[in-house]
Order: structure tokens, then C-alpha cells, then sequence
């Protein structure tokens, strides 16, 4: 029997619910002026299409949240979510997962987050008594969705699995058996699972497969399948569009030619250039005038940025969301660093590091036609070099491993605040460049 779908736009608003007095602890205040580390893992639907986001915050001064307190770092993320970044721009009008320690369930913490917009994801070490179930039913009474975190199917969670709407299963501690088998004991109308920890494609169709309805994780990032087959029609012209952006010496004409080719972006160019976003004092009619009111830095980044969202268009769209977060927080990040690379190469190094998964194909073939600096192609090959350090700190960001983002930054002389403020410029700089490019 299937599983009841929780759905993903079942809130009208973003704004926090007001909570009865005295039945909700406010997050704590003063979050203006301080810097924030912020992650926002995906997580997405069989489709691949995102559902919701898991968020994960840390405080950029301290690098991470004092895990020794749960309640505290709960609180915090709470407190940065609806005080410091917004929770219209961290999730728009998808699910915010949240995890809640014992504590803070049992004292209704969670009433100053929106309900039907918010899953309260109970943390797998809590201690499961009669008062914590009544607490779990009040989750549910108020309107939020309750997912049960990495448990252990002990008696004790039978009550627990009785009003729960979603299960996470971590892959990367329970085989496929061990997984087939909780799904097929608790499966049940109005409960769903969720794989967490997918890495990889092939993981993510096994899971698919023994039921799971939603999944977390970056099995996108790499090709699904690795061929020689040639790119065919629009995609063809996209990737030759980048090919020209990082020719080396810039030629507008090529350029020119190659937009002029692809009707889409002749389309998209001229409707960037006219939209109150540019805010020129008059209409763009001709694409050579388009070009020219750009200039070559700023054409550049469009024209990458746009050929990256439609390489995507038969991906999930977090993949070119991805590419367009770490394009730009390497970017603010080469700033500090002084790299003796252009910010645009910078950029580059952060849009291209995942173009491998949008054409299906490896990543030395793609790099053997574009005119990339050779530590850029080195970097993306994966090799050992100072901006292979850079990357780290981006995929740790991504995966809210804050812990090693520090580390990996203090190695290139980044501050923890720097990196947190610039991760957060870089996922709101994306969400608006997504609505542009289109």
C-alpha cells in the first residue's frame, strides 16, 4: 500500500505562526549584524524534483553550533532561519526540516515556525517516554509534519511510528536488506521513508525501488551514465556558447555568431537586457547592441550562467542551482584570496565543477575544448592544487559539514565569518540569477 504523499505547497505563507503565550520559547534575538553559516541540503521526490530542504546552521563567529547544548543549536537555527537569512529565502514555498532535541519538543518550541510548512525532525538519540509522545502529538495537532531521524526500531517507537509522517533511513549505516526490511515492517497509509546519505544513482534506484518516496543526498552531481554519444541540437550550442566565453583571446564576434544561432538565446539575452533588473533607460533591439551595452565581464557571466540552467533543463533544477551557488561564492571568495586568477576564472572554476553530470559525459572530454587556465582544468580534474582547496570549502558548505569548511578555509587564510556570509550571499545570489537566466 502506498504511502500518503506529504505535500510540498500546503502553506499560503512563509511567516513565522504566532504561538500561544507562554507555549513556545522564542529563539533568541540579537541575530542582526552577525554573520551565519548556512547550509540547505535538498531533498527531493522520486522525480528528483525538491520537496524541501533540511536546514543546518552554525554560528560564523564560532564556526559551529556547541553540539554539547542541542537545545542551544536548535535555537540558533531557528533564530537564523526566521531573524538573520529569512525562511522565504532559504526554502520559498518548499518543506523546512528542522531537527528538535527532546527539550524543546516537550516546551512547544517549535510554535514560532509556520506550520504545514515545517517538518520537526525528532533527533535519533531522544528518550522516548509518555511525555515526549504527548509532545509528538501536539506536533501534530498544531499542523506540523513529524519525521523520526535515523531511529531504531525498538518497541518503544511503536507509538512513535503510529503518527509520524516521514522515516529517514541513512544508507550509509544500514545495508539495502536492513532498509527493505523496516520499510516493508512499517509500512503503512500516511507514512513515508526517506533515504538519506545518497551518494550515488544507483543507490537512489534501490531505494526507489523497496519504497522509499523521497531521498537526501547529492547522487545528481555525477553522471548518471558516462558515453561517447555526440550532444545533439540545443545543448550542443549551449556548451559551444561556454566554449567561446573562455576562449582566450575573447572574440565578441564568435560569440555573437553562436547566440545569434540558438533562437533561446537570442531570447533570453535581449529579455535580460530589457528587464527591470538591468534597468536600461531604453528597449535593446539588436543582438551586436546587446552584447556591447554589456561589455566582455559582464556577457561573460551571463552567458555562462545561462548556458549552465539550460544544460540542466532535463536535470533536477537544484543541480544548476548547485552550479550557480558555488560559481558565486568562489567568486566572492577569490576576492579575499587575491588569486592571480580573474574572478571570472574563479567563477568559472565553480559553474564548470559539476557540468560533467548536466551532459553526461567525463569531465576531461568537456575540458579539452574549453580555453580554461590550467590550474582551472586541473582543479576540475581533481587534482591537487591551492583552488582544490577552495572546492573543498564549498562542498562542505553544501553538505552543512561546517566543521571541515573551517578547516579547509583556515588553509587558505579565509575567516569563519567571511565564509559564512559570502556561502549565504551565494545562495541568494543563485535564486535570483535562476529567475534571470530563465
Amino acid at each position: 500500500m502506498q504511502a500518503t504523499k506529504i505535500p510540498v505547497k500546503s502553506g499560503p505563507s512563509t511567516q513565522p505562526a504566532a504561538s500561544s503565550p507562554g507555549s513556545a520559547q522564542s529563539p533568541p534575538g540579537g541575530g542582526a549584524g552577525r554573520s551565519v553559516f548556512v547550509g540547505r541540503q535538498p531533498i527531493f521526490d522520486a522525480q528528483r524534483v525538491v520537496m524541501g530542504y533540511e536546514l543546518l546552521f552554525r554560528s560564523g563567529e564560532k564556526n559551529s553550533a556547541d553540539h554539547r547544548d542541542a537545545n542551544q543549536a536548535t535555537l540558533r537555527t531557528v533564530d537564523n532561519t526566521l531573524n538573520v537569512i529569512g525562511l522565504r529565502e532559504l526554502v520559498g514555498d518548499k518543506l523546512a526540516f528542522v531537527n528538535f532535541p527532546r527539550d524543546l519538543v516537550l516546551n512547544d518550541s517549535y510554535g514560532v515556525l509556520p506550520p504545514r510548512q515545517t517538518v520537526i525532525e525528532l533527533l535519533e538519540d531522544v528518550v522516548i517516554d509518555a511525555e515526549l509522545i504527548e509532545g509528538c502529538r501536539r506536533i501534530k495537532k498544531a499542523g506540523f509534519f513529524l519525521a523520526l531521524d535515523d531511529v531504531v526500531f525498538s518497541p518503544e517507537y511503536a507509538p512513535l511510528l503510529e503518527i509520524a509522517d516521514l522515516v529517514k533511513l541513512d544508507v550509509m549505516q544500514s545495508d539495502l536488506a536492513t532498509c527493505h526490511a523496516i520499510v516493508d515492517q512499517h509500512r503503512r497509509p500516511g507514512l513515508s521513508f526517506l533515504a538519506e546519505k545518497v551518494e550515488t544513482y544507483e543507490v537512489f534506484e534501490q531505494m526507489r525501488r523497496i519504497g522509499c518516496r523521497y531521498f537526501q543526498g547529492y547522487f545528481f552531481c555525477k553522471p548518471e551514465v558516462v558515453s561517447a554519444k555526440p550532444l545533439v541540437g540545443a545543448k550542443h550550442q549551449y556548451l559551444r556558447l561556454i566554449k567561446e566565453l573562455t576562449a582566450m583571446p575573447f572574440e565578441f564576434g564568435r560569440v555573437e555568431e553562436t547566440i545569434r544561432t540558438e533562437v533561446s538565446l537570442s531570447v533570453k539575452l535581449l529579455r535580460y537586457l530589457n528587464s527591470s533588473a538591468v534597468g536600461l533607460p531604453q528597449p535593446v533591439a539588436s543582438i551586436k547592441q546587446a552584447m556591447a551595452l554589456l561589455g566582455e565581464q559582464k556577457l561573460k557571466q551571463w552567458g555562462s550562467l545561462v548556458a549552465v540552467t539550460c544544460l540542466s533543463e532535463d536535470k533536477p533544477a537544484e543541480l544548476a542551482r548547485v552550479c550557480l551557488v558555488r560559481a558565486r561564492f568562489c567568486e566572492l571568495l577569490g576576492v579575499t584570496l587575491k588569486a592571480k586568477n580573474s574572478d571570472l576564472d574563479l567563477f568559472l572554476l565553480g559553474l564548470l565543477s559539476a557540468i560533467d553530470a548536466l551532459v553526461d559525459r567525463p569531465m576531461s572530454e568537456i575540458l579539452k575544448d574549453l580555453s580554461l587556465a590550467n590550474d582551472i582544468k586541473a582543479t576540475l580534474m581533481g587534482g591537487s592544487t591551492p583552488l582544490g582547496k577552495l572546492l573543498l570549502v564549498v562542498h562542505a558548505c553544501e553538505r552543512g559539514d561546517f566543521k571541515r569548511a573551517a578547516l579547509a578555509g583556515k588553509m587558505l587564510g579565509l575567516a569563519d565569518a567571511l565564509v559564512a556570509d559570502s556561502y549565504k550571499q551565494a545562495m541568494q545570489w543563485a535564486d535570483n540569477a535562476m529567475g534571470e537566466a530563465g
